[in-house]
């Protein structure tokens, strides 16, 4: 059953690559039509998008472990940050390359993507921010929980999620809340901070906004963190 699941994924996939009506209409519908066709297929499609998100952990990772300063950590981050959008600024103005692009990386990719900038952009633009703006501690924590958070809130909703809240799940969004949580616990070792910036992240994942929550989410964690240190009178280190 399970051989012939794939076999029918990869047809899918080479009906939609070589035929040549599909490639007649905007890229982004007929990409759009194939991720319908296979988007309940959780492993096919999510489970790699969300591999790129724990990949992108290897950055507070680093930043905590290396012992880096922010200087050497916004000097490492910005040439990633500049190829990333420079590959991605051609894939939008050359079609031939975004093709060959959607074919290689499609499956880490919406459908909303197709034409702009893709999660791994925006998720790289977030991190740097997240390095420059805020103090390490917080920066490594917030960052946390974008890699950690938003990928469980995504696979507990697909795959369990029952209650529908916007366009995502009651479920989901406990993974990322509990996810957040132990992180907070860990690296902040203050129970009430950790609580308010867990239900922080978990909003900023939740609620539909317009900003991607690969950005916002670290963004509006390091903000809540920032305010809740000195509510707390706790040294920013």
């Amino acid at each position: 059953m399970k051989k012939n699941l794939k076999k029918s994924k990869k047809e899918k996939l080479k009906d939609f690559w070589n035929n040549k009506d599909a490639h007649s209409k905007p890229m982004t519908q007929s990409f759009y039509n194939l991720y319908n066709v296979l988007k309940e297929d959780f492993y096919f499609l999510e489970v790699p998008r969300k591999i790129t998100h724990f990949i992108g952990a290897l950055i507070p990772f680093i930043y905590y472990f290396a012992n880096l300063d922010k200087l050497h950590a916004l000097i490492y981050l910005a040439p990633v940050v500049i190829i990333i959008a420079g590959s991605d600024l051609y894939r939008i103005l050359n079609p031939k390359f975004n093709k060959l692009y959607l074919k290689l990386l499609g499956k880490t990719m919406r459908p909303h993507e197709v034409h702009s900038f893709n999660g791994s952009f925006t998720f790289m633009l977030g991190a740097f921010l997240t390095v420059l703006l805020f103090p390490k501690t917080i920066a490594i924590v917030s960052l946390l929980y974008v890699t950690f958070g938003d990928p469980f809130a995504c696979m507990v909703g697909k795959k369990l999620g029952a209650t529908k809240i916007f366009n995502k799940s009651l479920e989901g969004s406990l993974a990322c809340f509990f996810v957040c949580f132990i992180i907070g616990i860990w690296f902040l070792k203050n129970p009430a901070i950790a609580l308010i910036s867990s239900i922080v992240a978990t909003l900023a994942e939740l609620l539909p906004l317009p900003i991607n929550d690969n950005f916002r989410i670290p963004i509006f964690s390091g903000i809540s963190l920032v305010i809740l240190f000195n509510i707390f009178n706790i040294p920013f280190v």
